[in-house]
């Protein structure tokens, strides 16, 4: 995934986001990543390992007609709640 550095810390390290939009069985999916890493962990053609990547969040989220059918509404919610 293609990241751009949003913000360079007193320290040196560099926060990082990004994204990849991908089609899956016809539905959207997006894939958001963001994170800290240390300037010296970025190899000279650009590239980091995921093990040099600290504060890693990543978000799957789906979209399209099928999310419905993975995102449990109110009123199980609340039946979840009580088991």
């Amino acid at each position: 995934v293609t990241v751009t550095v949003r913000e360079v810390l007193p320290n040196g390290n560099l926060r990082f986001s990004g994204d990849r939009k991908i089609k899956v069985d016809g539905n959207d999916r997006h894939l958001l990543i963001s994170g800290t890493i240390r300037q010296q962990d970025v190899a000279p053609n650009g590239t980091i390992g995921s093990d040099f990547v600290a504060s890693l969040n990543v978000q799957y989220v789906g979209l399209g007609e099928n999310q419905a059918f993975t995102r449990q509404g109110w009123m199980g919610r609340a039946f979840n709640r009580i088991w």
